[in-house]
């Protein structure tokens, strides 16, 4: 392999420089015992720094002295956005592709590479968001505030192709973000839709109550206080592995969509529960599923980016503290209490498998850590669960 990669590298150069063709590179790996692959290439358009038009138009109203009601509507529209076109050279063979596949042409654009990547500023986006919300500053012992918001963000390429938003997990089982679009010459067609980031409706809320002082020590300085998260699922698109795997021996480098023949409105998906651990997705919906007896490519596509929704999320955390007074020490005070994360010990679930060749396809295999318990998101631990933590607190 080093020996392949030496004589590549060394015939390259020597080519570059005085003008080889693809033909006298090969040969001269030929000479030295190897075999010479044409490279991939990676090319910049013209580059524009992308602009955004934002706005907004907001009414507060209070009510009384200790509560307001805001409602906000928030909107943007992007454009020279980045983008990574990945199918600059693919091509599909009439032996593979009989009725063609989307634009691309019978035959190699330039033999002298692989897959060609060309970065470009011409994606737009666009976002539209209305919230509400209500707050209570401290009043009889309450402090309160709660937001929701019904939003749409749309895209071509979320973060430009470069970031994904969702990474794979589950050992590729379930592809995250898609970072190249399935169709160069018209990235609207298929591309456009639903952001990876997409969240129709958001709920959160966190709240601060202090008991009313009793007449004894014992019923006084209890606190109550907690978090609540709510939203919808995620979008996520089905994809054909082994037709994407067949095309990237043609220079394409992007994935293949699975052909949707499901009913106009897509299927919701809930994740497993005790009564039903039925799939989120069915192979009878899609013409190119291995079972179905259809071809591995057809000619056209019937999915757009996103369409689908993965299952919800929902995570409470709660925590009740006593605290009491430090004896001749003005303002001092102590605090035991605990903390529950993940209070009702409500399983939150990833989105299904969404490759169509695999065997688990349409099943949730796996669950969401909180990003609020112990453990934090990133540690590696499983966060899932109900986790309690005893706390002591030293106010002064």
């Amino acid at each position: 392999m080093f020996a392949t990669a030496s004589a590549s590298n060394t015939a390259l150069l020597a080519g570059f420089k005085n003008g080889g063709t693809l033909a006298s590179i090969q040969a001269a790996v030929a000479a030295a015992g190897a075999s010479f692959a044409p490279p991939n290439f990676q090319s910049v358009s013209s580059i524009k720094a992308p602009e955004y038009w934002e706005w907004n138009f907001e009414v507060q109203h209070a009510i009384g002295s200790h509560t307001s009601v805001t409602v906000n509507y928030v909107g943007n529209h992007g454009y020279h956005d980045t983008g990574l076109f990945n199918n600059q050279n693919a091509y599909c063979p009439t032996s593979v592709c009989p009725n063609g596949f989307i634009n691309l042409p019978n035959y190699q654009p330039d033999q002298r590479f692989t897959t060609v990547t060309q970065i470009q500023t011409s994606l737009v986006s666009n976002y539209n968001g209305l919230s509400f919300t209500a707050q209570h500053r401290f009043g009889h012992g309450l402090q309160m505030q709660a937001n929701y918001t019904w939003s749409h963000a749309l895209d071509e390429i979320s973060n430009g192709g470069f970031n994904p938003f969702i990474g794979s997990f589950g050992g590729g089982a379930v592809t995250g973000s898609l970072l190249f679009p399935i169709n160069d010459t018209n990235i609207r067609e298929f591309n456009y839709g639903n952001a990876d980031y997409d969240t129709r409706h958001y709920l959160s809320m966190n709240y601060v109550y202090e008991i009313p002082k009793g007449p004894t020590a014992f019923l006084k300085g209890w606190q109550l206080s907690g978090t609540l998260f709510a939203r919808s699922g995620l979008p996520y698109t089905v994809v054909n592995s082994a037709a994407s795997s067949t095309l990237s021996s043609f220079g394409y480098g992007a994935p293949v969509y699975a052909n949707y023949a499901g009913p106009s409105h897509t299927p919701s998906c809930h994740g497993p529960s005790a009564s039903s651990s039925a799939p989120c997705l069915s192979g009878a919906l899609f013409t190119d599923y291995p079972n179905a007896g259809h071809q591995l490519l057809s000619s056209t596509e019937s999915q757009t980016r996103n369409q689908f929704y993965g299952p919800h999320y929902f995570d409470t955390d709660f925590t009740l503290m006593k605290y009491t007074a430090i004896p001749r020490w003005e303002g001092a005070k102590i605090g035991i209490g605990a903390q529950f994360f993940n209070l009702f010990n409500h399983p939150n679930f990833e989105p299904p498998v969404n490759d169509i060749n695999n065997g688990s396809f349409g099943k949730v295999l796996y669950t969401v850590n909180t990003p609020t318990s112990i453990l934090g998101s990133f540690l590696g631990g499983d966060a899932s669960p109900r986790l309690i933590q005893l706390t002591m607190k030293f106010n002064f």
